[in-house]
C-alpha cells in the first residue's frame, strides 16, 4: 500500500467522528459532508510521513473549518 493510500485508510477511520461533530455544529448533514471532504482534500495535498498524529492534526487544521462563518453558512 502506498502512503497516501495508508493516509487515506486511517482518515476512514476518522470520518464518521468528523462527520458527526460536523453535522451538530453545522446543524445540517450536507455541510457536513463538504466541511469532511475539504478537510481530506487538505490533508491529499500534505507530504506523506508529515503528520506525527492524524487525529490531532485533524482537530487542529479542521476545527475550525466547522464554524457556520467558514462554512458558508
Amino acid at each position: 500500500m502506498t502512503a497516501h493510500g495508508a493516509l487515506a485508510e486511517e482518515f476512514e477511520t476518522h470520518r464518521p467522528r468528523l462527520l458527526a461533530i460536523a453535522t451538530r455544529v453545522l446543524g445540517n448533514t450536507a455541510d457536513a459532508r463538504d466541511v469532511v471532504q475539504d478537510a481530506w482534500l487538505r490533508l491529499a495535498r500534505q507530504e506523506p510521513g508529515s503528520i506525527e498524529s492524524l487525529g490531532g492534526w485533524l482537530t487542529i487544521r479542521w476545527s475550525s473549518r466547522t464554524t457556520p462563518t467558514s462554512a458558508g453558512g
